[in-house]
Formats: C-alpha cells, structure tokens, sequence
C-alpha cells in the first residue's frame, strides 16, 4: 500500500439513489390540415394558448390526408403522419390530444385550464435533448434517466418517440393560413415508438440520432421533441432542449457547519427560486453552514416548473494520513473482478460521468460480482477499505 496526506477532499456529485423527481413537460398532439376552412379559427386559439406557455409544454402539429390528401405538409412526409392518425382515430381535422387524450371543450382544442392544471406536476423519468452541429450533420442525443422507479412501476412497457419539429413555416395555404407553427418534419424512431427497458433507479440510457438539414428547412427553427408513452398509451414525460435543467456541486465539510452545496440553474423560464431542505431551510442557490450529509434541493422557474436534486457534502479530511489501496480491476464481459485488494470489507460504489451514483456493493470475501443491471457506457469506481481508497474508470460494453 502507498501513503499520502489528504489535506482536502471534495466529492462533486449531482445525484444519489434516493428517490427524486423531473418536471412533467405535457406532450400535445395537434392535427390539422392546410386545405381545411374550419381549422383557422380553432388553429388561432390554441396557439395562442400553446405560445403563453411554450416554454412548458411541449407540441407538435401533424398534417393527416384528412379530410384532404393534397395537404402540402402531409404530402412531404405521408406515411408516419397517417400512422399517428390512425392511432388516434382521427377522421377530421382540427383535433388536438393532450397527453394521449381528447380534451375539448367547446372552440378550445386544449382548454388553458387543463395546462395549468398540469403545472408543477412531476414524475420518476426524466429526458433530456442535447443537440449539437457535427461535420454538416445535426446529432441529437435524447438521455432516458429513472429518478424514481416506485413511481413507474404501474406503467406498461415503455416506447420512446423522437421527432423533428419546425417552430414556424411561413406559407399561404388554401384555407388563408399563412403561418404555420411547430411542423412535423420527421420521426427518429418508430412512429409507433421505440420500446426500452426501463433503466434502474439512479442510471440513463442514452440515445443518439443523426440527421441532414434539408434545403427547404429553416435550420434555425429546427428542435428535436422526446416523449414517452407506454405500450397502452399512458402518457410518462416529454423533453426538449430547452427544459429546466441544474447542476449541483458541495464542498466537504469539516463536520463544523463550514460545508457549501451550490446549484446552477439554466434553460427554463428565469428568474429561478430555491428551496434546500437542511436545517436552515436555505433559498439561494449556495447553501452554507452545512454539515456532511445528504441535502435536496429544489429549484422552481418562473413557470411553475420544478426540478429536484440531491447533493452529497462530503466529510472533509484535514491533515490526515490516508491510504492509497493497491489493486487493480479485470472486466470479463459483465463480471467485474477486484484483483489484489486486501482482505477484508471493502465498499464499492460506482458513478456515472454526471457523478451519479447508479450502484452500491458491500464486499467481505468476494472479490468480483456482476453488473447486469447497468447500461452500456464508461462508469467511474470507487473502493473503500477503512481509511483506504482506490479509484479508477471503466467501460461496460
């Protein structure tokens, strides 16, 4: 074994194991066609109240061959639009189904009420869309996290969709519309969706697409829409790149209430408020005076919109003789082996590179087990003998 002076130790970490909830974005999907003369009226309404609250719910308008096939939009990209059509029932147009359901009453497609009904509401998986410009190539990265799996467990089994929408088109349809708002222009994934296997408490699975901007596409209009439904249209939670996200880091303490958790809000609707849950009951987004131990924070945009966190404030070792362990590691396909660790108890925790914990092993004489539960991607592993401490990274294939 190797000796070193720890003089200051910080653990970041943006997430543990305890249960945790994501905002619910509501999905609504919006039918209507350009050569339909009652779509105008009843298409100003709910855009409007889509636009009072864009930055919380999440839509897409589709154009079905009904009760015209000459529909400009429908003809561009026929085939999954007439599916998703067909999965509703959808005879004529306009229509729009709020998480998966009929909602209207009266002119109002999707009453504002129900929206706002739907406002602080959360759920135990979480999506996240990232986009980003490779070589001429647009990729877009839709991360699936359980942050909470009690809370999915009356759920069938779930079914990604990914799509691309156009914010707004500028074109003088038939029926006098001559701006047309949140345009399906092509699905990743199955129409239908992608059926997953539901990540265990704590881990993501990440999924990556790729796709070419076509000449009439303005690009700078362009976003990537996520939801999830199960296989018996239960609505769980949409995403997009503009949701509500934060990041947390802590400072360790000495056990002198001299330990600092910080938070950084970013996307949303700012300004943002917060809300920690230690003694104090702290409202900024640095919480101080802590001792070590595990705090949730919750931050809340001007929307209502609410996300949850916890951060971990380590216990600071100051002056102290710490032991660096000598061991290494041997993955052989999903085994994990420890080779030349002491004996002994040893602790192991693995994180993901976000710095969750997704994994906990407690070990006497044992010195490998398996790591079925985990998703493909590079973890980071921790041991834990005493006052020892080895650490180090791999990858699971």
């Amino acid at each position: 074994m190797r000796k070193y002076f720890l003089f200051f130790f910080i653990l970041m970490v943006t997430g543990q194991l305890s249960a945790q909830y994501a905002p619910a974005y509501p999905m609504i999907e919006h039918f209507t066609n350009t050569r339909c003369i009652l779509c105008p009226p009843l298409n100003a309404t709910f855009y409007s109240t889509i636009d009072a609250n864009s930055t919380f719910v999440h839509q897409v308008s589709y154009h079905p061959p009904v009760p015209y096939p000459l529909d400009t939009f429908y003809r561009e990209n026929p085939l999954p639009q007439n599916t998703r059509r067909q999965f509703y029932g959808v005879t004529g147009t306009p229509r729009a189904f709020f998480e998966g359901s009929d909602v209207r009453q009266g002119q109002e497609l999707v009453p504002a009420s129900i929206i706002t009904n739907a406002k602080g509401k959360r759920t135990g998986l979480e999506l996240q869309v990232d986009e980003v410009l490779v070589q001429g190539n647009m990729q877009a990265l839709v991360t699936v996290r359980t942050l909470n799996a009690d809370s999915l467990k009356n759920f069938g089994a779930l079914r990604l969709f990914v799509i691309l929408v156009e914010d707004s088109v500028e074109y003088m349809a038939p029926n006098g519309e001559d701006l047309h708002h949140n345009i399906f222009r092509e699905s990743f994934t199955s129409i239908e969706g992608q059926e997953f296997t539901t990540p265990i408490q704590g881990a993501a699975i990440p999924f990556n697409f790729s796709y070419q901007i076509k000449n009439h596409w303005d690009s700078t209009q362009l976003h990537v829409l996520a939801f999830v439904f199960d296989e018996n249209g239960n609505f769980v939670n949409s995403g997009s790149r503009d949701d509500l996200r934060i990041s947390t880091s802590s400072t360790a303490s000495s056990n002198q209430n001299d330990g600092t958790a910080t938070v950084v809000a970013q996307r949303g609707t700012p300004p943002y408020s917060y809300q920690w849950n230690d003694p104090n009951n702290q409202t900024s987004s640095v919480a101080t005076g802590l001792n070590a131990g595990d705090y949730l924070v919750t931050v809340t945009d001007s929307l209502g919109v609410s996300i949850q966190e916890q951060v971990s404030v380590q216990s600071q070792v100051a002056n102290e003789e710490r032991i660096l362990l000598d061991g290494s590691i041997y993955l052989n396909q999903r085994q994990l082996n420890l080779i030349n660790f002491p004996e002994g108890k040893l602790e192991v925790s693995i994180f993901d590179l976000q710095g969750r914990k997704v994994s906990k092993y407690f070990l006497n004489s044992k010195r490998n087990f398996e790591l079925n539960e985990l998703n493909k991607g590079l973890y980071i592993l921790k041991v834990e003998a005493n006052n020892a401490i080895w650490q180090g990274k791999f990858i699971l294939n």
